[in-house]
């Protein structure tokens, strides 16, 4: 575990000092974001998500965020899936126009089961996850972004692969178009605010 996080910290520090002379690419790290995927093979059962993230600095931010999906088996008894990951992210330009995100995070998990309004918890875990990524500017409305993430939870591990596309209203209100594929491919919808 500690020679993944130390890897990813090394290659964040290497991209910041072979890229300080550049200039900020103006991406937003303070924002607060909403949404919906479907990550379930063969199930119509969506996964609901809330995150945020705040900058602390020209290049640390702090992240966290929870998601949720209940399985129905058969109108009585829900399988409840909740995860929750907070961390700390790094960012640094690479091009005028695009950034590379770095991150290590806590993640806990909660595996519960529901019978009308009686609930009793089945299972619960915690790991790590890393992930790096990169954001494009393709125009002052449009971005296009991809991460790599790997988690290791319990005894389960997963690398998945996103990409996606930010489409800006304004300059604090977005919507994100993104597809994952990992141990769950999925396709995920989001709106996000920046302040």
């Amino acid at each position: 575990m500690n020679i993944k996080i130390i890897s990813a910290l090394i290659l964040a520090g290497a991209c910041s000092v072979s890229v300080s002379n550049l200039s900020a690419s103006n991406f937003s790290y303070s924002y607060i974001e909403g949404g919906v995927g479907d990550f379930i093979d063969e199930a119509d059962d969506p996964t609901f998500f809330v995150g945020g993230s705040y900058n602390v600095s020209s290049n640390i931010n702090l992240l966290a965020s929870y998601d949720t999906t209940t399985l129905t088996s058969d109108g009585l008894l829900d399988l409840d899936f909740d995860k929750f990951k907070v961390g700390v992210g790094y960012h640094t330009p690479v091009s005028d126009s695009t950034d590379m995100t770095a991150n290590v995070q806590y993640i806990g998990t909660d595996v519960s089961i529901t019978n009308g309004f009686n609930s009793e918890e089945i299972a619960d875990g915690s790991g790590y996850g890393i992930g790096l990524g990169l954001r494009h500017k393709v125009s002052d409305s449009f971005e296009a972004n991809a991460n790599v993430d790997y988690m290791d939870v319990e005894d389960g591990k997963d690398t998945a692969f996103t990409v996606g596309a930010r489409y800006y209203f304004n300059q604090k209100i977005s919507a994100n178009l993104a597809y994952t594929s990992g141990d769950f491919d999925g396709a995920s919808g989001s709106v996000r605010f920046d302040f």
